[in-house]
């Protein structure tokens, strides 16, 4: 078999499932339905998402795939209609195509947005670039639609009234560059994101959509004369792209609700975990009130000397141990700490202070600050636990290398929103203080900053998961912000507001 004879045959198929030049006008039912019943699957699965968890980007998800469905539906009816006779194709000639264009490049750009928005969140320029897509999308209706409308009226006024053509004029080519644009950047952006699958199958499944644009630029530019391969497999590639999505969008899914169940599995751990350390403690109290009890009558007693002061260390010693168990009870949910005005500054340096002496000579401390803080209204010990593991846990992602962990303190407007397991996100009101910790350490990946709240959740094999944890309900018990970000060079930085109150609330 030559290498025409076996392109032909490889048209011959692609024709017989997504049409194209010469196939009958009927194989153009599965290149529309198949993509078209996806995009409802699609659809479907935003839409209840959004419905559960109110999230815009679902919503977004759910508004794109119903744009696509439109688009699929419109391009159905209209050449599979004309083909049974129930309307004359050349009727809706002068406004199918510019509209057909317009609806399939901003179900394009909605759908590149929602994905771009699952993955990234509020970064990566996503918005961006959806505003200069829909942008793009209706100014080019706009401007090609009139033109296409005269260029047929021009044409039909012409001699024997010739066959025109979408791709004769110059507005098919602009929708295919810009389709081609913004998947290009669409597809760069998810390829960026490597240790996500999820973004990578996303990634090909906007390649495909991108390669059906490309394709047909090459077929305008070389004169529609390889459109008998290149049409169908154009069709076929545009059809298979909309199952990826949903393959994408399902696995997520499934993804979100395993995430829910080891969830609830780490409640339930950090449930059982409380009862148990609340057990001990309550017991461990029991004992030190008849340690302290009997110390306390032994002072009575005894006489000033040597023993005297044995026995006065003894009941410091018991006094800690009692506010220790204090703490164990707290962080057993059945405690109840003393909340006062706390000057986040101070209680600062005073932990540079401690883990200064634990550090390698080629590691250092910075603390930055200096300003008076408005008092934050919060239990000392609770709030000397989230700066001390926030530092510790810089110490452990040096691992060993020289540098330096910059403390830094400071007060003013909110930047981040309340870190709440739901409910209210409105912003914090009022000045806030906040605590930075930056170290110059290994730096995380996008799955490891995912997690890095969670409970028991640790990349050290000595670690057990709960420093980074506790900060998090510190910081949601005082209505205050956190957030992670990359260090420009290497490293992480935690950042911490609180709400600033000079009095009790």
């Amino acid at each position: 078999m030559t290498r025409s004879s076996f392109l032909e045959e490889v048209a011959v198929f692609l024709r017989q499932i997504g049409g194209g030049p010469g196939a009958d006008p009927a194989n153009a039912v599965p290149r529309f339905v198949l993509p078209a019943f996806f995009w409802a699957v699609l659809a479907s699965a935003a839409l209840a998402q959004w419905r559960r968890r109110r999230e815009p980007r679902s919503l977004l998800m759910g508004i794109a795939a119903l744009v696509g469905m439109a688009r699929e539906l419109f391009q159905l009816a209209t050449e599979y209609g004309s083909h049974r006779g129930l309307f004359d194709f050349d009727a809706i000639l002068p406004y199918y195509p510019p509209l057909e264009h317009a609806v399939e490049l901003l179900a394009l750009v909605v759908a590149g947005y929602a994905f771009l928005g699952h993955f990234l969140g509020r970064r990566g320029g996503a918005r961006l670039m959806l505003v200069a897509g829909v942008t793009a999308s209706l100014g080019l209706y706009a401007v090609t639609a009139p033109a296409w409308h005269a260029a047929v009226a021009g044409l039909r006024a012409l001699p024997g009234a010739p066959h025109v053509e979408f791709a004769q004029h110059w507005g098919d080519a602009a929708f295919r560059t810009v389709a081609v644009l913004f998947l290009a950047a669409t597809v760069l952006r998810l390829l960026t994101l490597r240790e996500l699958g999820s973004a990578r199958l996303a990634a090909l499944a906007f390649t495909m959509f991108l390669l059906d644009h490309g394709l047909m630029l090459v077929s305008i530019a070389t004169g529609m004369r390889h459109a008998w391969i290149l049409s169908p497999l154009r069709h076929n590639l545009h059809m298979w792209a909309v199952p990826v999505l949903v393959a994408v969008y399902w696995r997520e899914l499934l993804e979100e609700v395993r995430r829910g169940e080891d969830r609830l599995a780490t409640e339930e751990k950090v449930r059982s975990l409380g009862l148990l350390t609340a057990g001990i403690a309550h017991d461990f109290g029991n004992l030190l009130a008849v340690v302290r009890g009997t110390l306390d009558s032994l002072l009575r007693e005894i006489p000033a000397g040597d023993h005297r002061e044995a026995v006065v260390e003894a009941r410091a010693g018991a006094q800690r141990a009692v506010e220790l168990t204090g703490q164990l009870l707290a962080y057993a949910g059945q405690g109840s700490g003393q909340d006062e005005p706390v000057d986040l500054g101070a209680l600062a340096a005073e932990a540079a202070k401690l883990v200064r002496r634990t550090l390698p000579s080629d590691c250092r401390v910075e603390l930055q600050g200096g300003v008076r803080l408005p008092p934050v209204w919060a239990d000392a010990t609770r709030l000397r636990q989230v700066v001390m593991n926030l530092l510790l846990n810089a110490v452990h992602a040096m691992e060993g290398r020289a540098g330096s962990i910059t403390l830094a303190t400071g007060w003013g407007p909110a930047t981040l929103r309340p870190d709440r397991a739901g409910g209210d996100k409105r912003p914090l009101d009022g000045p806030v203080a906040w605590l930075e910790v930056a170290d110059q350490g290994v730096g995380m990946s996008e799955a490891t900053r995912a997690r890095v709240f969670d409970h028991f959740f640790t990349t050290r094999a000595e670690g057990r998961g709960l420093g980074l944890s506790v900060v998090l309900d510190v910081v949601r018990q005082y209505r205050g912000g956190i957030a992670v970000r990359d260090v420009p060079g290497g490293g992480t930085c935690f950042r911490v507001e609180l709400p600033a109150s000079p009095a009790a609330p």
